[in-house]
């Protein structure tokens, strides 16, 4: 609905990203959508599929990254 509604500047305000691409595209398509049109473009601009130079996905590297801060009892 805020799309529709024709204003001068635009203004947004996040306390964090849930680490999602698409998340970080609709922020970014609402505030610039002639730059940030299409989400398909925008993956292929950042492709995180692609693989690390030990053969681990970005995901994987996210992920091994998150799993090292966490705390065991």
């Amino acid at each position: 609905m805020l799309r529709y509604i024709k204003v001068e500047n635009k203004l947004i305000l996040t306390g964090t990203l849930q680490n999602n691409l698409a998340e970080l595209w609709s922020l970014l398509n609402f505030i610039l959508p002639d730059i940030f049109s299409s989400l398909e473009e925008f993956e292929k601009l950042f492709n995180l599929s692609r693989k690390c130079t030990n053969g681990a996905t970005m995901e994987e590297m996210e992920e091994k990254r998150r799993n090292q801060y966490m705390f065991y009892d």
